[in-house]
């Protein structure tokens, strides 16, 4: 389209709320699915930070742990 431009993610940023270091991954595809693998069954808060040019923006999820199955919640 002309006069429009995209802004494309630079980095995004994931924490995982279980005490482990931060990831942060640049680029866009490679970025946007982490895995991670909790240690303990309890409830947790991920967050990923998405970075560009404009910003930031972010989002949260509840993600509880039992046994080897996950079931999360945006927030």
């Amino acid at each position: 389209m002309q006069g429009s431009s995209e802004v494309h993610i630079t980095n995004y940023v994931w924490s995982f709320g279980d005490g482990s270091d931060n990831v942060n991954v640049s680029g866009y595809s490679s970025a946007k699915i982490q895995k991670h693998t909790f240690k303990k069954a309890r409830l947790y808060v991920v967050q990923v930070i998405a970075y560009n040019s404009m910003g930031s923006a972010e989002t949260s999820v509840k993600v509880w742990v039992q046994g080897n199955r996950a079931v999360y919640k945006t927030i």
